[in-house]
Formats: C-alpha cells, structure tokens, sequence
C-alpha cells in the first residue's frame, strides 16, 4: 500500500554567524549545474509507483488509480532516447493492465531523426504506431525529459516542472542556511501568486533535497495549489552524487469542493556514466515492432515499420 507521510518544511532563521555564512544565488546555481553535468552522457533506469486521488465529476472522474512504470533515459548532449513501460490503473487509457501486458511509450532524437512511439496489447491484439516529426527545439535543448518522471529528479520542479536553474536566475531570491546544519541552503522565491522554498545539500553535489511551492489561483472556479518534492534520499554513483530516491505530491483543492491529488514515489535503479551507446543500441528505435503502422508530420499513414525502417520519406 502506497504511504506518503510528509514532514514539515522548517527552517529557522536566525543571525548568520560566520561558520554559516549562507551561499550565493551564483554558487548555487553553478554547483548545481556543475553537478548535473555528469548526466550528459548517460543511462539511467527509473521505476516510480503513482497514485491519482481524484474527485473532478465530469472534468475528470472520481476514485483512486494506482500505476507503475518502469523507464530507461538514455542521453548523450542533445540526442535523448526514453522508454517507458507503464501498468496498473492507468486512468487516461481508462483500462487496467497487468505487469504482464505493459503499455509502451518512448521518444527519440538522434540528431536526425525523432519519433513518438505508443504500444498496447489490446483485446484485438498488439497495437503500435510511430510518428516521425520535427522536435520543438527548446524541447531539444532540455533533452525531451521535462515531462517524464526522472526530470523532477534532474531540477524540474511543480506541477509546470520549472527548471530550477531557471527559477533562481530568475527572480530575486533569499537565501538561509541552518546554524545546526550549515551545509543546506535554503532558498525563497515569491513570484505572483506562487511561492518556493528550495533546499539544496551543498556539500553533496549541490542537490535538491527538498522543494515546496504553494499557489493560489483566483480565476475560474479557485484553487490552492501545493507541490511538495520530500524525502528525498542522495546516493553516489561512481564518485557522484545524486537524487536516488524521492516522493513528490501535487494536490489541487478547488473552491467547488473537488480536487486532483498525485502522489509519487521515484528510485532510480542505476545510474551509468558514458556508456558505450553504440554496444547499447541508445538511439535506434529497437523497441519498435515490425509490424508498427508509420505516419509522417502531418498524420498521413505511410506503410509499415518493417517496410520502411525509419522515417517515410519526405513526399
């Protein structure tokens, strides 16, 4: 049974004394960066449990939805290759599926070509298509992650996953640090009606082990929005550190009484710096079956994988 039990986010200011002298905004944001750079090149294997807690009526359905997936991101500077298998409850498909018929989904950019790939064992068999188009390029810039789970743990914070690094250059932002524990800094940031408070561990990578964010939106019905990214365990992998485990909950209580509430818990399983991708087949569509229906940019069905390939060709 999936427990998520949060811990408040307390920090007490108090006089900064000269063993806790808290960083700048600067040192912050290049430590953090400095640090993520390992992931430039690497392969990472990530399996998360989910859990929807909804009471949207028409908007969205009610009930409780418990899923799982399991995901490789490989990356390598702009070229990102992600594949994710997915089961349980998985609402959006209205359908339950065992861990024994997973759903798929990946996407690539090799630097030529980039693809969306869905498949699912329907009732009538295996079901797959492929659609080849031409990638946003700020999307290629963030290498493809922001939406998929391991992106929370690379800096993509809220229920919009704002690029932490983003966040900070920003806005104007204060930072504390805790006299007993002088290594976290916390940062705040007030922005309209949305306020964060970030803690970063800056003797372990300059990692985020801590974010909350509360929002209150007056438009439409009205809302009170929290996000809150906790628990969040640090582990070395080869000599660096990183997030290896967290739990994160996004809720949103609107003023008719129905709300949205995401719980997540995120492990990454392993974690290898420059691998040999070639060996690893990181960016060729090898998960992609034959018989696989193939369309273009413009939704035109173009004939079957195993016929063609890769891309059709431009017509």
């Amino acid at each position: 049974m999936f427990r998520f039990i949060l811990a408040p986010l307390v920090f007490i200011s108090t006089a900064i004394v000269a063993s806790a002298q808290p960083p700048t905004v600067e040192q912050i944001i290049s430590g953090y960066e400095a640090n993520q750079r390992r992931l430039e090149k690497s392969h990472v294997v990530l399996v998360t449990e989910q859990v929807m807690d909804l009471n949207l009526g028409q908007y969205g359905g009610d009930g409780r939805f418990t899923s799982f997936s399991s995901q490789q991101y490989f990356k390598s500077g702009e070229n990102f290759h992600i594949i994710s298998e997915q089961w349980g409850d998985c609402r959006a498909r209205r359908v339950f599926r065992p861990e024994t018929a997973k759903a798929m989904t990946s996407w690539m950019w090799n630097g030529k070509d980039f693809y969306t790939y869905t498949y699912a064992l329907e009732q009538n068999g295996p079901q797959s298509i492929i659609i080849y188009t031409m990638p946003d390029k700020a999307e290629i810039r963030r290498g493809g992650f922001k939406f998929y789970p391991d992106a929370i743990l690379r800096g993509y914070i809220g229920d919009e996953q704002e690029y932490v690094v983003d966040l900070l250059g920003n806005h104007r932002a204060t930072v504390e640090v805790d006299p007993a524990n002088p290594t976290l800094a916390k940062v705040s940031i007030s922005s309209g009606p949305k306020s964060y408070v970030i803690v970063f561990n800056m003797e372990k990578g300059c990692n985020i082990v801590d974010a909350a964010i509360e929002e209150v939106v007056p438009t439409g019905v009205g809302a009170r929005k929290s996000y809150r990214l906790a628990h969040v365990e640090l582990a070395q992998f080869d000599g660096t550190w990183l997030p290896a485990q967290a739990e994160v909950s996004n809720l949103s209580a609107y003023n008719n009484g129905m709300h949205d509430k995401t719980y997540q818990k995120l492990k990454r399983e392993s974690v290898a710096f420059d691998p040999d991708f070639e060996q690893l087949g990181a960016f060729a569509p090898n998960e992609v079956l034959a018989s696989t229906d193939v369309y273009d940019s413009v939704g035109k069905k173009r004939g079957k994988f195993a016929d063609l390939g890769g891309p059709p060709a431009t017509p």
